[in-house]
């Protein structure tokens, strides 16, 4: 067996995370594992291991024609038979089944906000799947989704999994240790940093001297410049640190004690995972398959999204009851290592695959 992820970036973001997780994962399990970046390489190059299979198309538009006929020639070469498409990159898989590839072709729907595609992509999408043989998603409501509206109706639920990568050394993240509050999450709108701002400035008149500390990309755009405006406003720019994006995750949530993600949605967001198996307590916004993770008031808060109210009392009950926080964050951790492993999902893969 010889399968490839395929996937349209290496920037840091949940999808890209768990192309490069599998195609790691699968490396010591198949005969061959490879990778494919179609548009733009990122730090989660890094990640990758040396022994996977590694191709960069570099490509310019949808219909790079030139990108498209490389792609096609590294299968044929590499005797390629399974194409894992993550995400948008379904797009390129069918160009590549329509060139007369002899291959299976999976999608694997990562995205948390699948009822609100435009009708335009919904079609596209639609007609693709004409030419998929398997569809994976990361939770039940992008399972119903696919049931109405594809054509493919081999259709599976497949949980992320994390990986606890080697620490690389002290984090240097700021802030007084043992007093720290962590979000992973790329600055983008869906994630509501607002609401996690003005959350923690109520946190922060009660206990100045926790600190909130933000990890993921920060865009030149006007939600980025809003969460820089927002952090002036309130007086927050000694206690909130915005790291922009880092590779040493592990380590940085190792440095931290509660683990919060304030989005308004989600699908099965790799940031509560890690979270988890770092041994942070956590809060969280219901939505997606979260309380798939958090299955209980034991193991951790989840709140109404947008509710501020429940959200800050939440991080502060952590904040002024470490016991309570601690035996959360125990909780979770065995629930995670037990039900979100990676031989688990390798297995089931491996099971897709053969069949």
């Amino acid at each position: 067996m010889r399968v490839l992820q395929l996937i349209d970036s290496l920037n840091i973001g949940g999808a890209e995370r768990m192309a490069v997780n599998i195609a790691n994962a699968l490396q010591p399990e198949i005969d061959a594992s490879f990778l494919c970046v179609t548009r733009e390489e990122g730090a989660l190059n890094n990640s990758l291991d040396a022994k996977v299979n590694y191709l960069f198309l570099n490509k310019k538009s949808a219909l790079d024609l030139k990108t498209i006929l490389k792609l096609r020639r590294f299968i044929k070469k590499n005797k390629i038979n399974v194409i894992h498409a993550h995400s948008t990159s379904y797009f390129y898989g069918t160009l590549l089944k329509l060139l007369c590839i002899d291959i299976k072709l999976i999608w694997h729907d990562h995205h948390g906000n699948r009822q609100q595609t435009p009708f335009g992509k919904k079609i596209v999408i639609k007609m693709c799947s004409i030419f998929f043989d398997q569809i994976l998603v990361v939770n039940k409501d992008l399972f119903k989704w696919a049931k109405r509206h594809l054509y493919c109706q081999n259709i599976e639920v497949i949980n992320n999994f994390p990986i606890n990568n080697p620490s690389v050394g002290n984090p240097k993240l700021g802030g007084q240790e043992g007093k720290r509050i962590l979000c992973v999450a790329n600055l983008r709108t869906p994630k509501n940093h607002l609401l996690l701002l003005e959350s923690f400035k109520q946190i922060h008149d009660q206990h100045p001297s926790w600190s909130l500390h933000c990890v993921g990309e920060i865009y030149d755009d006007a939600y980025s410049k809003a969460v820089l405006s927002e952090i002036k406003e309130m007086n927050l720019e000694d206690a909130v640190y915005l790291h922009d994006l880092r590779t040493d995750i592990s380590d940085v949530i190792n440095a931290c004690e509660i683990g919060v993600l304030a989005s308004t949605f989600e699908g099965l967001p790799m940031a509560l995972l890690e979270y988890s198996l770092g041994g942070l307590a956590i809060v969280a916004t219901d939505v997606g398959d979260v309380k798939k993770i958090v299955l209980n008031e034991s193991m951790g808060t989840l709140v109404f999204s947008h509710d501020l109210e429940a959200f800050t009392n939440g991080i502060l009950v952590y904040i002024e009851n470490p016991e309570k926080r601690n035996e959360a964050a125990l909780k979770i951790k065995n629930h995670v290592e037990n039900n979100f492993s990676m031989r688990q999902i390798v297995d089931q893969l491996l099971r897709i695959y053969k069949n």
